[in-house]
């Protein structure tokens, strides 16, 4: 897990940052326990407590923030790609691919499963970007990923 910034993002020319994975995450794929446990955290936060999310169907199977990518954690990631459909240009591939610097979208133009994600994030929980000029990460980060978001400083992403 990294961070990731995109030069010129926003139509006044500022900068975006935003939480990036180093190595893919997906059911059978060589993954770092941080970046999983960032996804699976995401994952969590999002289908709890964004409200496009809330009212679409959880997938099957609690999802346990363990850094440990099993089936529960690629149906988690699956879902979360199907139910997008329509609101961004996601690949349903059941992967978060890391986005390469400087780009949101892979080169079939969908757009990369980890920077949704992070858009979503940032609807819920603003102070994890340093909204106000202040890294606010929330109760709900696992203790292990809390301490890596720490260590980015104190404005956050």
């Amino acid at each position: 897990m990294y961070v990731e910034t995109i030069p010129g993002y926003y139509p006044d020319g500022s900068s975006w940052r935003y939480y990036n994975v180093s190595h893919p995450v997906g059911q059978g794929l060589v993954s770092f326990r941080d970046d999983v446990m960032l996804v699976q955290w995401f994952l969590n936060e999002i289908f709890y407590n964004h409200p496009s999310y809330q009212s679409q169907w959880l997938p099957d199977g609690d999802l346990e923030i363990d850094g440990k990518c099993g089936p529960i954690t690629a149906e988690w990631i699956l879902q979360f790609q199907v139910d997008s459909i329509g609101l961004a240009p996601l690949y349903p591939d059941g992967r978060v691919d890391k986005a390469p610097g400087g780009t949101t979208h892979s080169w079939r133009g969908s757009r990369y499963t980890i920077v949704w994600m992070n858009e979503k994030m940032r609807d819920i929980y603003p102070g994890l970007y340093g909204a106000g000029g202040m890294l606010t990460i929330p109760a709900t980060c696992p203790g292990m990923l809390s301490a890596m978001i720490a260590q980015i400083g104190p404005l956050g992403p």
